[in-house]
């Protein structure tokens, strides 16, 4: 049996769900962010990672074809993929540099700490990058510009340092703090 306030429940509830195709989700703040942030190659591949890592205990998957395998199939992420502007038809070009035409190197199945304050893994790097400069994709969502070799083989193998891995919002904040 329904009780009269269920009904004046659902009475509040149909405008509400009438309004939401009026107004969409396309011109949103929130669409706009999600779309700036997968802006790039290297930034989808971060980000789809992280959404892997975010499904699975904040573990990274083991390989690309694991990951690949997850966007395929798992229906529950059909409208993150869709905001993050990424066509299952051409996924795999989602893997290959923008700056050097070569697939990203990746490091597979690492840990992704869910507080950003504290996550820095390197995760996507390119192999080549352009003008001797080679992106380097944090899983705080900080892009590093590194020319340096060596700097390079540490980050590939998981050493970042403290500075290198501040977000610029944490950089603003010290700024601010020191004025």
């Amino acid at each position: 049996m329904v009780t009269n306030t269920a009904l004046k429940s659902w009475r509040l509830l149909i405008p509400v769900a009438l309004l939401v195709p009026l107004f969409g989700c396309g011109a949103s703040d929130s669409v706009r962010f999600v779309q700036a942030s997968n802006d790039s190659n290297i930034k989808q591949v971060a980000s789809v990672y992280q959404l892997y890592a975010s499904r699975h205990g904040y573990l990274g998957p083991k390989s690309k074809e694991e990951l690949l395998d997850f966007l395929i199939s798992d229906d529950r992420i059909a409208r993150n993929l869709e905001l993050m502007e990424i066509d299952l038809a051409n996924v795999e070009d989602c893997f290959v540099s923008e700056n050097d035409s070569e697939e990203f190197h990746v490091r597979w199945g690492v840990f992704i700490n869910p507080d950003l304050e504290r996550s820095r893994e390197p995760l996507v790097f390119e192999r080549t990058g352009k003008d001797n400069v080679r992106l380097v994709m944090l899983s705080n969502r900080k892009i590093l510009e590194v020319t340096d070799d060596a700097k390079y083989q540490a980050l590939l193998k998981g050493k970042v340092s403290s500075t290198d891995a501040k977000t610029d919002l944490q950089i603003e904040e010290e700024a601010s703090v020191s004025e």
